[in-house]
This record gives C-alpha cells, sequence and structure tokens, in this order.
C-alpha cells in the first residue's frame, strides 16, 4: 500500500498532506528518513511508521463483515416491486444489516 494513503487511513492526514509530510522529510518507516524518488512510497502491514510531531503510527488491519442470509421461498431479489410483494432488501433492513451495504 502507499504511504500517503496509510497515513490518510489512519486520520494522521489527508493523502496529498502525507504526500507533503513525505517530501518534507518528517516520515520515518522503521527508523529511516523516508526519501521518494519518484514520490510514490510502498509499504508493508509489518512497516513501522512514525511522523515527526506525532509519533508511532498504529496500523490494525480490519476484519470483514460478512452476513450470511437464506432467501425464503416467495421472496423477491429485488429493490423495487410493482406488486408490493415482500423482498429480501426489506428483511434485511429489519435484522439490522447497514442500509448502505443494502442495494
Amino acid at each position: 500500500i502507499r504511504l500517503a494513503k496509510r497515513l490518510s487511513q489512519q486520520r494522521v492526514c489527508s493523502r496529498r498532506e502525507g504526500e507533503r509530510l513525505i517530501k518534507s522529510g518528517k516520515v520515518f518507516v522503521n527508523g529511516v528518513r523516508v526519501q521518494p524518488e519518484n514520490g510514490c512510497v510502498m509499504i508493508s502491514d509489518s512497516d513501522e511508521i512514525r511522523v515527526e510531531g506525532k509519533g508511532r503510527i498504529g496500523y490494525k488491519r480490519k476484519q470483514p463483515r460478512l452476513w450470511l442470509c437464506h432467501k425464503i421461498r416467495r421472496e423477491l431479489v429485488t429493490n423495487d416491486d410493482p406488486g408490493n410483494r415482500r423482498t429480501i432488501f426489506e428483511r434485511l433492513d429489519s435484522m439490522g444489516v447497514p442500509k448502505n451495504l443494502i442495494s
């Protein structure tokens, strides 16, 4: 993953501000000041990142969340039913699945 993206994921700064911090030499990876030749620095999950004035930047990988739902007989898989029949998305909504995942 790109270093500037990791900084923005960890809410240290925006991605563009992260690129500016890297170019100004205020970011360290594994104790070494980052000196980008081409402006793009790739890092792995195991690298230790420090930003001057902010200290160590921790990283914790988010585990994916999975919902398993069996469709009931006569339940439609559609967002728009002119016959107003029951859809699987209504049931997912009642189960508490976040609305941004139901489409």
